[in-house]
This record gives structure tokens, sequence and C-alpha cells, in this order.
């Protein structure tokens, strides 16, 4: 990479490890509260049940997250990144390094196993829908209040830019019902023993269908377009509700 590319990664990186602590902080709070109403204490009682990113977030993790991220575009423009973006997915799965501490409810606890496991399951992606819904309405608020012109409104539009993309981002993700992602979790809730077969099957191999989803050409490509898709069909929903009058 040349020296202007070297500095749109590190910028890249700069931007969204914040956004990356955020948003892995809003989902774990969101899972604890998740799992306090359906009946389980356990998260609460293991400290997650707060919005301190410290509870939640592993801060090399999170960094090599951000790299691993940055490297994406890479890949997409057919520069060197998918190797670097290699590198850091390889040096995460064997250093068992994870970019946020995950909540472990007990079903055990629920009120309604069923119904618990719903919840607890979909309370990641709802956190991550409320948290591109406040970046929109603050983009509002802050064009109206702070001029959309201003140096202040600018760093404003960066930072929440950059949340609602990797939100909706990972709104998409956490909805794909195959191990390592969130809704693998329903597979036994929606088909019973078989789904729970599956999803056992499946868990092994989970890292290796991520990076296969993300790194092998072709593969990669097809996969990013779709989550593209859903995420703007998402965005376009939620916008109306900001614009409401």
């Amino acid at each position: 990479m040349n020296n202007v590319t070297i500095y749109g990664f590190i910028k890249q990186v700069a931007i969204l490890y914040p956004t990356f602590i955020l948003l892995f902080t809003v989902r774990g709070f969101f899972q604890a509260w998740s799992a306090r109403l359906v009946g389980d204490d356990t998260p609460q009682e293991n400290g997650f049940l707060t919005l301190n990113p410290l509870a939640h977030i592993d801060v090399l993790g999170s960094l090599l997250f951000a790299f691993l991220f940055a490297s994406i575009d890479y890949v997409q423009q057919g520069s060197r990144g998918g190797v670097l973006g290699m590198l850091f997915l390889l040096v995460i799965i064997f250093s068992g390094i994870r970019p946020y501490y995950p909540v472990y409810p007990d079903s055990r606890n629920f009120k309604w196993q069923r119904l618990g496991v719903l919840v607890t399951t979909l309370a990641t992606t709802f956190s991550y829908l409320f948290l591109t819904l406040i970046s929109m309405y603050a983009l509002v608020w802050g064009h109206q209040w702070l001029g959309g012109l201003s140096g202040a409104f600018l760093i404003l539009q960066q930072v929440t830019g950059s949340v609602i993309e990797w939100a909706m981002f990972w709104v998409v993700i956490s909805l794909i019902p195959v191990p390592p992602f969130d809704a693998a979790a329903l597979l036994p809730v929606i088909f019973g023993d078989i789904g729970q077969d599956v999803h056992d099957f499946l868990e092994p191999y989970g890292i290796f269908i991520f990076f296969a989803l993300l790194f092998i050409p072709g593969v990669s490509d097809w996969f990013l377009a779709v989550i593209g898709a859903f995420r703007a069909l998402i965005y376009q929903g939620l916008i109306s509700l900001v614009y409401l009058p």
C-alpha cells in the first residue's frame, strides 16, 4: 500500500474502533436487560447490565476487529486488503481474542423458554436498530442546530455516519440463522430437535463460515451485495420514521 492508502486505512481504523466499542457496549447491555426482562438475572450478576464499555469490550480484540473490517474496503477495491483481512482474522482465531465479552443468559431461568431465547437473541438486532435511529435523529437535529456547513456538524456527520453504516451491517448480520451469527440460536426454537442438530453440526465451523463469506473471491462479493441490499431496505424504513411529520 502507498502512503495515501496507508493513511486512509489508519483513518478508517480510527473511526471504526470507537464505533465498534459503542455498538458492542450497547449490544451487551440490551442482551443483559432483555434476559432480566424474561426472568434471568445471570447477565446482570456477571456485570453486563451496564453501559460501561470495559464490562463489554475486549480492548485488543475490538482493535483487531477494526483492522479486520477496515481491510474489507480494500478487498472491494481489489487491493491487498484481502491479505491483510485474512491475516487479522487468523490472529483473532488463533489468539482466541473476541471483540466483546459474550453475554450468556441461562435459559433455565426464563419464564417461558422459547420466548426467552427469542427475546434475548433478537435483543442484539434491536440494539443496533436503536443506535441507528438515535444516530439518524442526531444528524437531523445537528443539522438544524449546528448548521450544515459548521465544523462541529461535519464531525458529528462523520461519527454518526460510521455508527449508522456499521449498525445497519450488524442488523443484517445478526439475522443470519447459521453459526457464528446470533440468529443461529433460533434454529432449535423454530425447528426443534432438527434445528438443534443443524446448529450443533455447524457451530464448530462457524469461524470458517465467517471467513468464507467475507474473504473468498466471488462468495464475498455475493455476500456483501446481499447484505447491502437488505441494509438499504431497512435503512429506508428507518429513515421514514425519522422524517415522519
